[in-house]
């Protein structure tokens, strides 16, 4: 099943060296930025969603290349969707977007504020 994200919740995700270290890479996701499917290599997710974007991911790949004495191998690491959803699971904050009227803005931002949560209004 699919699992869905905000763009700055992608970006963090796709910029972390921990998990994706050179020569990890992924292949096959299916994925849709605010209802439209991208194909692959169009949109670069470290860098070029807005953070407020719907994302969509599904499916995929997720390879690691070892060198080893007889070679270059690679090793499963699952799927790109999975992968997604340990490093999320890892994460000691979480990144939401928040809509609400305009006359509770700063009630919500207080509450946010006061239960140790940064807000940043745009």
């Amino acid at each position: 099943m699919a699992v869905k994200a905000n763009g700055a919740e992608v970006k963090a995700f796709y910029n972390d060296k921990a998990w994706w270290p050179e020569g990890v890479w992924h292949e096959e996701e299916e994925i849709e930025i605010d209802g439209v499917a991208i194909e692959e290599g169009q949109v670069d997710l470290g860098k070029d969603l807005s953070d407020i974007s719907l994302v969509k991911i599904a499916g995929g790949c997720v390879f690691k290349e070892i060198a080893g004495s007889e070679g270059h191998t690679t090793k499963d690491l699952g799927s790109f969707e999975s992968y997604f959803k340990k490093w999320r699971a890892q994460q000691k904050t979480a990144t939401f977007i928040v809509s609400c009227p305009k006359e509770k803005l700063d009630a919500i931002v207080e509450a946010i504020k006061a239960a140790g949560g940064k807000v940043a209004v745009g």
